[in-house]
């Protein structure tokens, strides 16, 4: 699957099926976070995590692709609404017997580095289309704009000779 549109992308926890993606071909820049004690096999376990690894090191975009694994934290180690933290602990993903534990922490660097790695490779999409940081035009493509905007006005509202 090919999604030109996609400037970069960050994933948590989850390795695509080699149905739907192949990573080796992959030519975006990707960031991957993986709980080093998740045990879902075959989808974020460590064993999922190490052939993403190996497939990104292969891939065209691998100067750009990150993967992260936090010590001592399982499957969803982003979910923080008490909640969430209840049910990861109901099914033994964190307390269980692989002992991971709900780590703060490991919340607040997978952010920091989420949030550096959107604001380093989104830049360039965002400088390409004109955009500010939040998604709309830049002041100086505004004032551009409406400048010209203006220009035009005046030239219509000119008289035209000969008439």
């Amino acid at each position: 699957m090919r999604i030109d549109e996609i400037d970069a992308a960050v994933v948590f926890y989850g390795t695509p099926s080699p149905t739907l993606a192949d990573m080796r071909t992959l030519r975006k820049p990707l960031q991957a976070h993986f709980g080093a004690l998740d045990d879902l096999a075959d989808f974020s376990d460590a064993t999922a995590a190490a052939g993403l690894e190996a497939q990104l090191k292969m891939s065209p975009a691998a100067a750009e692709a990150e993967l992260h694994r936090y010590e001592g934290v399982g499957h969803a180690f982003m979910n923080e609404l008490p909640e969430m933290v209840q049910r990861k602990q109901a099914l033994g993903q964190t307390g269980g017997a692989n002992k991971a534990v709900h780590d703060p922490e490991a919340i607040e660097t997978a952010w920091g580095r989420v949030f550096a790695f959107l604001k380093q490779r989104l830049r360039h999409a965002r400088e390409k289309h004109g955009l500010g940081n939040l998604g709309g035009p830049t002041r100086q493509a505004k004032r551009e704009r409406l400048a010209a905007e203006t220009r035009e006005k005046a030239e219509a509202k000119k008289p035209k000779d000969g008439l």
